[in-house]
């Protein structure tokens, strides 16, 4: 009988709504044509239905009274309350399908408008789980979120009188029938249910009023954006601004105090005045920097811990938290990086690294280690750990050289140049050529040129041929000339001092010319004038030629002609 109670509610909310979707359709029809007239009557029809059921339940209940109170055994009275309670069950059920009907409201639309605000939303569970954050954030957050409270509120309130707007109109176009119809049994509870729904269709309206006026009241008091940014910044600075401006202090106070005493134990103590430090002033340099690290947090956690500031005291944790989160995924890095502290690593103090082309000498490694080259005297780089770690050193000799050149020396470069370099910096070098002339490059640029370095010594080479009539006299006469003269014309331009070496040789014998070699080795303090030297020499030896009577040959072509037969 249950079951078939419930078929009849649904069966009669379908009517009940096919109805409803007739009335709103185009011209008064539904969308499947019915006739308008037919809907009612068959709305009429399911209240009466509904109407004749609860009759049955309620005489059916008032049966069920009688003999639960003429029982006189427990177990009859017990049988007799399960079936009253069912009884009174599918009667709720029956009433809530006449009101149904009756409004022509569906089941769900019909909660909507008769339930209350309801019980927490999760978002507001999670806020009290989070306390005192949550707390916090709802405080600043307040005001926006009632505004939009208010206006979902009103929304709400709009849509649910629409709907009971609708009902009443419905079941008083049944009560009317039922009137003409002189239906008792449909018109007494007809009535009574328009009066309750029209209480609360009046209650509805007014609600929304109320929740309007709130929302006027509330933007009024907001006022512009500005006005609320300024207020709550004032706000903060004056509740937390000074909580957070101490706990910084301590911050950087602890930092930087315990870094000046790290500093102080340095200058005194005598691990420390090495040039290089031993392995235990490296260890106590690591654990030392890890204390400063965790005594700065710590300064700052315990000045917003006496202060009782639970809302940033949360933040910091939780950021602290994030951090080590982050952080550990860069083990492996933070493990060479320390090796690299402890110079146990892969670049280690004294020892050689090349950047870009460029030896650098590892003077120290900490936190930003620095690296110099005695090449460039005013040059000091200072490498951040990181990028350090991704180097290889080596232990340098003595006589390695640190750069091609130094600043003032003179150099040839591969492309036949010369030039004194001026300026020499890790970047760049800047060359000045004969004739005051500049040139600047890139460090990189410079040692792709293979320059060799005439400041510390170089040789002049050029070669000298005479004729074939002078073959008598080649190989102890001409070279014993040429060498004394070609002495004393060099001696004479660039001084004695400057001049290390002349060798004259016979070279080969050429194609037309007896060929000699003049070599000759110069120091570099007279490098400006390598170009000049090599023309000086060649002018040298045809003078002499002119004036012993040499003859110079030149490229010559002899045709023999064979004889006729």
């Amino acid at each position: 009988r249950g079951l078939a109670g419930w078929w009849l509610v649904v069966l009669l909310w379908g009517v009940g709504f096919g109805g409803a979707w007739g009335e709103t359709g185009s011209g008064g029809k539904g969308e499947t044509g019915a006739d308008p007239g037919a809907e009612v009557e068959a709305s009429y029809a399911a209240l009466r239905s509904v109407a004749a059921a609860l009759q049955a339940l309620g005489d059916e209940e008032k049966t069920l009274q009688t003999q639960l109170a003429a029982a006189k055994d427990e177990v009859t009275k017990k049988e007799l309350e399960t079936k009253l309670a069912a009884l009174k069950q599918r009667a709720d059920d029956q009433e809530q399908g006449f009101e149904s009907v009756a409004l022509n409201l569906s089941g769900k639309a019909q909660e909507e408008v008769e339930a209350e605000t309801g019980d927490a939303s999760l978002q507001s569970q999670m806020a009290e789980l989070l306390q005192p954050l949550m707390a916090e954030l709802q405080e600043v957050t307040a005001r926006p979120r009632m505004v939009e409270q208010l206006r979902g509120e009103i929304r709400s309130s709009d849509q649910d009188v629409i709907r009971v707007e609708a009902g009443l109109s419905h079941l008083r176009e049944m009560r009317q029938l039922a009137a003409q119809r002189k239906d008792n049994l449909l018109l007494a509870p007809l009535s009574e249910l328009e009066k309750v729904w029209s209480t609360r269709l009046a209650e509805a309206q007014s609600q929304k009023q109320v929740t309007e006026l709130r929302l006027r009241e509330l933007e009024a008091e907001q006022g512009p954006v500005f006005g609320a940014v300024t207020t709550a910044l004032k706000g903060f600075f004056l509740s937390r601004g000074v909580n957070l401006l101490l706990a910084v202090l301590a911050v950087v106070i602890a930092f930087f105090g315990l870094r000046w005493i790290h500093a102080w134990v340095i200058r005194f103590s005598p691990w420390h005045q090495r040039k290089h430090l031993l392995f235990p002033a490296r260890v106590f340099n690591v654990v030392w920097l890890a204390l400063t690290t965790l005594g700065a947090a710590a300064a700052g956690l315990g000045v917003l811990y006496l202060s009782g500031d639970w809302v940033l005291l949360g933040l910091a944790l939780v950021g602290l938290v994030a951090m080590l989160l982050a952080a550990k995924g860069g083990l492996p890095r933070f493990y060479s990086q320390a090796r690299l502290l402890l110079n146990v690593g892969e670049v280690r103090e004294g020892e050689r690294v090349v950047i870009d082309g460029v030896p650098w000498l590892v003077e120290t490694i900490r936190v930003f280690s620095k690296l110099t080259n005695p090449a460039m005297p005013e040059t000091e780089l200072r490498m951040p750990l990181e990028q350090l770690a991704k180097m290889r050193s080596r232990p340098h000799d003595p006589s390695e050289p640190w750069f091609p050149a130094l600043e003032g020396q003179w150099v040839l470069l591969a492309d036949g140049s010369i030039g004194k370099v001026v300026e020499l910096g890790p970047e760049y070098v800047q060359l000045v050529h004969l004739g005051n002339s500049r040139s600047t490059m890139t460090t990189v640029q410079f040692n792709e040129l293979t320059p060799r370095n005439l400041s510390s010594g170089f040789r002049v080479s050029t070669v000298f041929g005479v004729d074939y009539r002078h073959q008598a006299e080649c190989l102890d006469k001409i070279p014993e000339i040429l060498q004394r003269e070609i002495l004393e014309g060099l001696i004479e331009m660039v001084g004695p001092e400057n001049l290390r070496h002349l060798q004259v040789e016979f070279r080969a014998a050429g194609a037309s010319s007896l060929d000699y070699e003049v070599l000759a080795d110069f120091v570099g303090e007279v490098a400006d004038k390598y170009q000049k030297l090599h023309r000086a020499m060649q002018r040298l030896c045809v003078a002499s030629a002119n004036r012993h009577g040499w003859v110079i040959p030149f490229q010559q072509v002899v045709v023999h002609r064979a004889e006729s037969a």
